[in-house]
Protein backbone atom coordinates (compact mmCIF):
# COMPACT_ATOMS: atom_id res chain seq x y z
CA UNK A 1 0.00 0.00 0.00
CA UNK A 2 1.73 3.08 -1.11
CA UNK A 3 1.56 6.56 1.74
CA UNK A 4 -1.07 8.11 -0.46
CA UNK A 5 -3.37 5.12 -0.56
CA UNK A 6 -2.52 4.24 3.35
CA UNK A 7 -3.15 8.39 4.29
CA UNK A 8 -6.83 8.11 1.90
CA UNK A 9 -7.71 5.27 3.86
CA UNK A 10 -6.67 6.99 7.38
CA UNK A 11 -8.86 9.83 6.30
CA UNK A 12 -11.90 7.36 5.62
CA UNK A 13 -11.74 5.95 8.62
CA UNK A 14 -11.38 8.66 10.93
CA UNK A 15 -14.47 10.18 8.86
CA UNK A 16 -16.36 7.21 9.71
CA UNK A 17 -15.76 8.01 13.33
CA UNK A 18 -15.33 11.74 13.87
CA UNK A 19 -18.13 11.71 16.64
CA UNK A 20 -16.46 8.84 18.99
CA UNK A 21 -13.02 11.32 18.38
CA UNK A 22 -14.59 14.24 19.04
CA UNK A 23 -15.95 12.74 22.21
CA UNK A 24 -13.02 11.56 23.10
CA UNK A 25 -11.15 15.50 22.46
CA UNK A 26 -13.86 16.70 24.96
CA UNK A 27 -13.72 13.89 27.65
CA UNK A 28 -9.71 14.17 27.63
CA UNK A 29 -9.22 17.61 27.43
CA UNK A 30 -6.65 18.92 29.41
CA UNK A 31 -5.08 15.67 30.24
CA UNK A 32 -1.76 15.00 29.48
CA UNK A 33 -0.10 11.28 28.54
CA UNK A 34 3.35 10.74 29.92
CA UNK A 35 5.02 11.96 27.23
CA UNK A 36 3.44 15.58 27.78
CA UNK A 37 1.16 15.73 24.86
CA UNK A 38 -2.66 16.04 24.95
CA UNK A 39 -4.18 12.68 25.99
CA UNK A 40 -6.52 12.59 22.89
CA UNK A 41 -3.49 12.11 20.54
CA UNK A 42 -2.12 8.60 22.75
CA UNK A 43 -5.63 7.81 22.04
CA UNK A 44 -5.69 8.37 18.32
CA UNK A 45 -2.03 6.35 18.29
CA UNK A 46 -3.55 3.20 19.75
CA UNK A 47 -6.50 3.26 17.11
CA UNK A 48 -4.02 3.71 14.14
CA UNK A 49 -2.07 0.85 15.64
CA UNK A 50 -4.68 -1.82 15.24
CA UNK A 51 -4.65 -4.52 12.08
CA UNK A 52 -6.09 -2.88 8.86
CA UNK A 53 -8.51 -5.44 9.20
CA UNK A 54 -10.21 -4.02 12.58
CA UNK A 55 -13.62 -3.12 13.62
CA UNK A 56 -15.59 0.04 13.54
CA UNK A 57 -16.00 -1.31 17.35
CA UNK A 58 -12.44 -2.23 17.96
CA UNK A 59 -11.27 1.26 16.59
CA UNK A 60 -13.95 3.35 18.83
CA UNK A 61 -12.89 1.13 21.84
CA UNK A 62 -9.53 1.88 21.28
CA UNK A 63 -10.23 5.59 21.19
CA UNK A 64 -12.20 5.32 24.33
CA UNK A 65 -9.93 2.58 25.87
CA UNK A 66 -8.37 5.48 28.66
CA UNK A 67 -11.52 7.24 29.93
CA UNK A 68 -12.26 5.12 32.61
CA UNK A 69 -9.08 5.08 34.20
CA UNK A 70 -8.57 8.63 34.15
CA UNK A 71 -11.83 8.92 35.39
CA UNK A 72 -13.16 11.37 32.90
CA UNK A 73 -16.00 9.06 31.76
CA UNK A 74 -18.31 6.09 33.32
CA UNK A 75 -20.13 3.32 31.02
CA UNK A 76 -23.39 5.14 31.97
CA UNK A 77 -21.87 8.33 30.76
CA UNK A 78 -20.81 6.80 27.58
CA UNK A 79 -23.60 4.87 26.84
CA UNK A 80 -26.04 8.21 27.17
CA UNK A 81 -23.50 9.92 25.07
CA UNK A 82 -24.83 7.29 22.52
CA UNK A 83 -22.24 4.87 22.42
CA UNK A 84 -22.76 1.49 21.48
CA UNK A 85 -22.78 -1.04 24.52
CA UNK A 86 -20.88 -3.66 22.61
CA UNK A 87 -17.85 -0.37 22.70
CA UNK A 88 -18.29 0.23 26.56
CA UNK A 89 -17.97 -4.20 27.35
CA UNK A 90 -14.59 -3.43 25.32
CA UNK A 91 -13.66 -0.65 27.60
CA UNK A 92 -14.48 -2.17 30.62
CA UNK A 93 -12.24 -5.15 30.00
CA UNK A 94 -9.57 -3.37 29.00
CA UNK A 95 -9.42 -0.66 31.90
CA UNK A 96 -6.67 -1.26 34.54
CA UNK A 97 -8.85 0.06 37.37
CA UNK A 98 -7.96 0.29 40.84
CA UNK A 99 -7.47 -3.12 41.55
CA UNK A 100 -4.22 -3.19 38.91
CA UNK A 101 -1.25 -1.78 40.79
CA UNK A 102 2.16 -3.20 40.24
CA UNK A 103 3.64 -5.88 37.96
CA UNK A 104 1.89 -8.61 38.49
CA UNK A 105 -1.41 -7.34 38.74
CA UNK A 106 -1.36 -5.39 35.32
CA UNK A 107 0.27 -8.89 33.73
CA UNK A 108 -2.77 -10.82 35.63
CA UNK A 109 -5.50 -8.16 34.26
CA UNK A 110 -3.86 -9.28 30.40
CA UNK A 111 -4.37 -13.02 31.00
CA UNK A 112 -7.69 -12.13 31.79
CA UNK A 113 -8.21 -10.01 29.34
CA UNK A 114 -7.13 -13.25 27.14
CA UNK A 115 -9.29 -15.84 29.05
CA UNK A 116 -12.18 -13.67 28.46
CA UNK A 117 -11.82 -14.54 24.89
CA UNK A 118 -12.56 -11.15 23.45
CA UNK A 119 -10.39 -10.74 20.73
CA UNK A 120 -11.64 -7.26 20.46
CA UNK A 121 -10.34 -6.20 23.76
CA UNK A 122 -7.15 -8.16 23.39
CA UNK A 123 -6.62 -6.00 19.93
CA UNK A 124 -7.11 -2.65 21.87
CA UNK A 125 -4.83 -3.72 24.46
CA UNK A 126 -1.99 -4.94 22.25
CA UNK A 127 -2.35 -1.87 20.89
CA UNK A 128 -2.19 0.12 23.84
CA UNK A 129 0.93 -1.47 25.09
CA UNK A 130 2.63 -0.90 21.36
CA UNK A 131 1.43 2.58 22.12
CA UNK A 132 3.35 3.02 25.29
CA UNK A 133 6.74 0.79 24.19
CA UNK A 134 9.44 3.23 25.64
CA UNK A 135 7.80 4.70 28.71
CA UNK A 136 10.54 5.52 30.99
CA UNK A 137 8.58 2.99 33.97
CA UNK A 138 6.92 0.23 31.84
CA UNK A 139 8.22 -2.85 30.06
CA UNK A 140 5.81 -4.47 28.05
CA UNK A 141 7.44 -7.47 26.73
CA UNK A 142 5.52 -10.17 28.37
CA UNK A 143 2.33 -8.61 28.08
CA UNK A 144 3.01 -8.08 24.49
CA UNK A 145 3.51 -11.55 24.07
CA UNK A 146 1.05 -12.80 26.34
CA UNK A 147 -1.44 -10.79 24.27
CA UNK A 148 -0.23 -11.99 20.79
CA UNK A 149 -0.71 -15.13 21.88
CA UNK A 150 -4.14 -15.16 22.97
CA UNK A 151 -4.75 -13.41 19.78
CA UNK A 152 -3.33 -16.32 17.77
CA UNK A 153 -5.79 -19.04 19.54
CA UNK A 154 -8.86 -20.21 17.74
Amino acid sequence: MSDDDLYIRQQIVRDRLRRTIELVERLMAGRQDWQGRDYHRHDLEVMERLPAEATDTERKAALLHSVFDTRAATPEDLLACGVEPAVVDVVRLVTNGPGVRGYAAYVQKCRDIVASGNRAAMRVKLADMLANEGHPTNNYAETIAIMRAGLTKR
